[in-house]
C-alpha cells in the first residue's frame, strides 16, 4: 500500500525533492529498500548515536530515523513533528502536544530562573519514549514543535485570557472562575507558575489569531486526519495523549491512590524511584471504556508502577474533544523516570513498557467489539 511521502520521492540517487513531473507517492517496498541501502552505505549522510541504537539521515524535506534497526519518517518545515512508520500496523495514534521546545521567532525568553520555569512548562523529550515502539510496532507519533508557553495545543480556541490579550471576541473567551484560563493557563498561557508571568506586555488578538492559524490549526488538522486514516484502515483507533508531570508530593500521592484505589504492586517493581509514576486520565470515564482502563492500570501495576486514575490529571482539551470520536486517554509520566543523570536505565524500562503496553492496548482494542464501535 502506498504511503504519502510529503514532497519527496525515492529515486536511484536517494530520497530527492519532488519536481512537478514526479509522483508524490512511493511504495513501502521502495522506502524499505532505500532505507536498507542508506543503512548499509558508509558516508551516505547517516549520523549514528554512540550506542548505535538511533541514527538519522537528512535531506531538506525529510529525515529518516532508525531506532534499533527500524525506521521512522519525519517531514520537515512543518509547524509540528510527525513520525510515521514505513507500515502502519496498529490501530494507535500518539499525540504529544507539549513536547515542543523550539523557541519561535519573535518570542523572547526571560533570562535566569524565570526563563527556566517557562521552559519547564514543556514536556521535554516525552515523545521520544514512544518512538522505539512506534518504529517497531508501526504507529504514528505527532508531537508539537514549539514551546507550550507560546501556544498550548491542549486547549480549546475559546480559552483565551482577557487578562493577557486585548479585544478578545466573546466567542474566544470562556473565562470561568477556577478554570484553566482564570489560573493563567489558557490557549496562550499567561503564567509559568503563580509568581512567574510569561509576557512583559499584553498581546493583540490579531497576533494570537496568527498563532492559531500557523500552529494550532495545522496540528489539530493533522491529528484529526491521522484518526480518520486509522479508522479507515483498521475500523477503530485508540488515541493516547502523552504528557510528563513533575514529581507529585507524597501526601498528594497517598490522596490520589486512596481516591482511585490503585495501590502499587511492589513485588515486580522495575522503577525504584518513589512517588507517583503514571496517571491515566479519561475524563472520569467519559473517553475510555472502564474495563479497558482497568486492564491497562492493572498491567502497569503488575510491571511495578505506581499508577493513579484521573488524579491529579483527568485530561485536557485533546482527551475531551477527540474522546467523543474515538477511545482516548491522557497518559502522564513522571519526569524523574526519564530525565536526570541517573535515569538511563529507567528510560530504557519506560521505552520497553511503552512497547509492551502498545501491544496490549492493540490486542484489547481488536478483541473488544465495543471499543471499535465507540
Amino acid at each position: 500500500e502506498p504511503l504519502a511521502c510529503w514532497k519527496i520521492m525515492v529515486g536511484g540517487t536517494g530520497i530527492e525533492p519532488v519536481a512537478t513531473t514526479m509522483s508524490m507517492w512511493c511504495s513501502t517496498a521502495e522506502l524499505t529498500a532505500h532505507e536498507r541501502l542508506r543503512a548499509s552505505t558508509r558516508g551516505s549522510g547517516w549520523q549514528a548515536s554512540g550506542s548505535g541504537i538511533l541514527a538519522t539521515w537528512d535531506n531538506p524535506t525529510l529525515s529518516v530515523i532508525r531506532i534499533r534497526g527500524k525506521a521512522l519518517l519525519m517531514g520537515k518545515d512543518r509547524p509540528f513533528h510527525l513520525y510515521e512508520p514505513l507500515a502502519w500496523q496498529l490501530p494507535l495514534v500518539v499525540s504529544a502536544p507539549h513536547a515542543g521546545i523550539e523557541i519561535p521567532a519573535g518570542f523572547t525568553l526571560p533570562a535566569g530562573r524565570a526563563g527556566e520555569k517557562i521552559l519547564a512548562m514543556s514536556d521535554r523529550h516525552v515523545h521520544q519514549l514512544a518512538l522505539p515502539a512506534a518504529a517497531a510496532l508501526g504507529f504514528p507519533v505527532l508531537s508539537s514543535r514549539y514551546l507550550r508557553a507560546f501556544l498550548d495545543l491542549n486547549r480549546s480556541t475559546d480559552e483565551l485570557d482577557p487578562a493577557l490579550i486585548d479585544d478578545v471576541p466573546p466567542q474566544f473567551a470562556r473565562v470561568i472562575p477556577g478554570s484553566r484560563v482564570s489560573a493563567g493557563l489558557g490557549l496562550i498561557p499567561r503564567l509559568a507558575d503563580a509568581h512567574t508571568p510569561i509576557y512583559a506586555q499584553r498581546l493583540s488578538f490579531a497576533a494570537v489569531r496568527s498563532r492559531i492559524e500557523r500552529i494550532y490549526d495545522p496540528y489539530h488538522a493533522k491529528l484529526s486526519d491521522l484518526i480518520d486514516v486509522c479508522r479507515a484502515r483498521f475500523g477503530l483507533c485508540l488515541l493516547i495523549d502523552l504528557h510528563s508531570m513533575p514529581p507529585v508530593q507524597p501526601a498528594a500521592v497517598r490522596r490520589c491512590l486512596s481516591l482511585t484505589d490503585n495501590q502499587p504492586k511492589m513485588s515486580q517493581r522495575r522503577f525504584p524511584r518513589s512517588g507517583l509514576n503514571l496517571v491515566l486520565g479519561d475524563n472520569f470515564g467519559e473517553t475510555l471504556d472502564t474495563g479497558f482502563a482497568q486492564t491497562l492500570i492493572s498491567a502497569w501495576q503488575n510491571w511495578g508502577l505506581t499508577v493513579s486514575h484521573n488524579r491529579p490529571y483527568a485530561g485536557g482539551h485533546i482527551t475531551a474533544h477527540y474522546g467523543k470520536r474515538v477511545p482516548t486517554f491522557q497518559l502522564e509520566i513522571c519526569r524523574n523516570l526519564y530525565s536526570g543523570t541517573n535515569a538511563s536505565s529507567e528510560t530504557k524500562a519506560l521505552e520497553r513498557l511503552f512497547l509492551d503496553f502498545a501491544n496490549l492496548a492493540a490486542s484489547q482494542m481488536t478483541s473488544e467489539p465495543r471499543m471499535a464501535a465507540e
